[in-house]
C-alpha cells in the first residue's frame, strides 16, 4: 500500500494478511485494522476537525466535477460509520452486536 501515511500503509497490510485467515478472531482483527485504516484516512485530510477532514477525504476521492458520485461516496462513508457504532469493530460497549461469519 502507498497512501502516504506510513501507519495507514501498516494496518491495511495486516488487515490483507488476517483477512483470509481460518480462524474467525483473526478475520475480525483484520476488520478492526481495516476500520481503523479508514478512521485514519479521515484523519489525515486538513480541517477542524474529524467532521471536516472525512468531508475533505470525499470531496477529494471524488473529484470536483462529479456531484452525484460524491454523494454516493458520502453515502457509503455514512454507511460505514454507522455499522463501526453498531457492530463491536472498534468499540466494544455492551449495546452492540459482534460480527459473525
Amino acid at each position: 500500500f502507498r497512501t502516504g501515511d506510513a501507519e495507514t500503509d501498516r494496518l491495511l497490510e495486516a488487515a490483507r494478511k488476517l483477512i483470509l485467515a481460518p480462524d474467525v478472531d483473526r478475520r475480525r482483527d483484520a476488520l478492526e485494522k481495516l476500520w481503523d485504516a479508514f478512521e485514519r484516512l479521515k484523519a489525515l485530510e486538513p480541517g477542524p476537525d474529524k467532521r471536516a477532514q472525512a468531508e475533505a477525504l470525499l470531496d477529494r476521492a471524488a473529484g470536483p466535477a462529479a456531484p452525484r458520485l460524491r454523494a454516493l461516496v458520502g453515502e457509503e462513508a455514512k454507511a460505514l460509520t454507522d455499522i463501526g457504532n453498531s457492530f463491536r469493530i472498534r468499540h466494544s460497549e455492551t449495546s452492540q452486536e459482534l460480527p459473525t461469519t
